[in-house]
């Protein structure tokens, strides 16, 4: 079985992940989602006091990591792979970040949530869903601890954003919620987002800065690229920026 190239990381659909986030050690990546006031929503009956959460996506394993393969191609017997593949010290500094965010957050709530599908990904899932406990009742006692299948998540970003904290998720669930969360705040080509390295260098950009609809006009937005960067080094790390508010 032929292994599978390695992602661009700068896919069709607008995904801003530039090449090389992973090797420049660029393994969060933070995604607030906040309604300011005056800013409208999707949602009916939710305002800023509703919307205030953060989605820490894990930004370096997964299915992003191209491991895989195809035989057969092209024939009635062609059979695909794609693996999801995670070390448990990429989970365990993933999970211990957002766990430090949700300490210093400005939030009564103080409760993680870790996103996963652990009912059908038994393996990958599992150790998520163990290094979470393990980490949280070793470390971080005052933190709530919470569990949501992605699925379920998705229902709950739309009739009870106000449950959220802070959301702590593999790579590949990480990509799609946000995009979900970035569109009850303020759209997909204004919704922050960063490639956070929090012991080195980071890229800020909104959360899908390529992706528009077809009538839409096609133009640079490079407020959202520095709004993000302000937003991010507005507090020391791992909380630098209003994710700590």
């Amino acid at each position: 079985m032929s292994r599978l190239p390695a992602p661009s990381r700068a896919s069709p659909d607008g995904d801003t992940k530039a090449v090389g986030t992973t090797s420049a050690g660029q393994y969060i990546n933070l995604r607030p989602v906040k309604l300011y006031p005056n800013v409208e929503t999707p949602l009916k009956d939710k305002g800023p006091e509703h919307i205030d959460f953060v989605v820490v996506r894990e930004n370096a394993g997964g299915i992003y990591t191209g491991i895989g393969g195809v035989t057969h191609k092209g024939t009635q017997l062609e059979n695909t792979t794609q693996v999801m593949t995670y070390s448990r010290p990429v989970v365990e500094r993933c999970v211990k970040y957002a766990y430090e965010l949700t300490r210093k957050r400005n939030s009564k709530k103080k409760m993680l949530t870790l996103v996963h599908k652990c009912n059908v990904l038994t393996h990958a899932g599992d150790l998520w869903v163990r290094v979470h406990k393990k980490l949280g009742d070793k470390f971080y006692p005052e933190i709530k601890q919470d569990y949501n299948h992605v699925d379920a998540c998705t229902m709950w970003f739309v009739k009870q954003p106000e449950y959220y904290d802070v959301i702590v998720t593999e790579n590949l669930f990480g990509d799609i919620v946000t995009d979900l969360a970035a569109i009850i705040r303020d759209g997909l080509g204004i919704a922050a987002s960063g490639n956070t390295n929090p012991e080195g260098v980071s890229i800020f950009q909104p959360t899908m800065w390529g992706r528009r609809h077809p009538a839409q006009p096609a133009f640079a937005r490079p407020i959202y690229s520095r709004r993000r960067a302000v937003e991010k080094t507005r507090l020391p790390p791992p909380a630098r920026a209003y994710l700590a508010r």
